[in-house]
This record gives C-alpha cells, sequence and structure tokens, in this order.
C-alpha cells in the first residue's frame, strides 16, 4: 500500500530532520506522542525510495535562503503526524516491511 498524503507530508520533514541529523520539529512532534525512530524505520525507507533526492529551500545563518540537495524538505512548521499513536504507526510501518520483503523475494526468485 503507497503512502498517503498525510503520511507523505509529514514524511517529507521528517526525513530532512533525520537525514541531517537534526532535531527539529517534526522530531519534537513525534516525541511528544512517544515516538521513537524505530517507529517509522519503513515508512521513511518508503517515503525516500518514492521521492529521492529533492531541493529544499533553507534558511542560513543570516536569515538568507540557500538551496540545499538532499531527502525531504525543509518546514518550520509542518502538519502533525498522521498516526494517532505509536501503535499505529507500528502497524503501518509493519505493513511497509512486509510489502518490501514480498518485493525483494519476488526479485530474488526471478
Amino acid at each position: 500500500m503507497p503512502l498517503t498524503a498525510s503520511e507523505t507530508a509529514f514524511l517529507a520533514v521528517y526525513a530532512y530532520e533525520y537525514m541531517r541529523i537534526e532535531p527539529g520539529p517534526a522530531n519534537r512532534k513525534l516525541k511528544k506522542k512517544g515516538f521513537v525512530y524505530t517507529d517509522l524505520t519503513y515508512l521513511l525507507d518508503a517515503y525516500i525510495g518514492a521521492n529521492g533526492l529533492e531541493i529544499s529551500m533553507v534558511p542560513d545563518d543570516q536569515g538568507n535562503l540557500v538551496e540545499v540537495e538532499g531527502f525531504g524538505r525543509y518546514d518550520a512548521n509542518p502538519i502533525d503526524p498522521p498516526w494517532p499513536d505509536r501503535e499505529t504507526a507500528q502497524s503501518r510501518n509493519a505493513e511497509l516491511l512486509a510489502e518490501r520483503e514480498i518485493k525483494q523475494s519476488e526479485t530474488s526468485v526471478a
């Protein structure tokens, strides 16, 4: 099952922060709900697989916008996580892991 629009929107910001090891607003929203990064491992993998590298406009130290290439995009005010709780995110994460394993087994047989 592909990512939903709200998953994609949130994961875009989370991927940006995650790949730079910079806790930001998306990360803080997850922590506030009790999430840990492993709850979203395969969701994040699905996001990166579907979107690849992106160009984002990010403020530098002087407040000037500069182009940055990376995974996801910068957003100082991301939407709230689309999963109401950790269990829902973990369940969705497990769905994507199962899909990934099926695809891998199909390509290893072919």
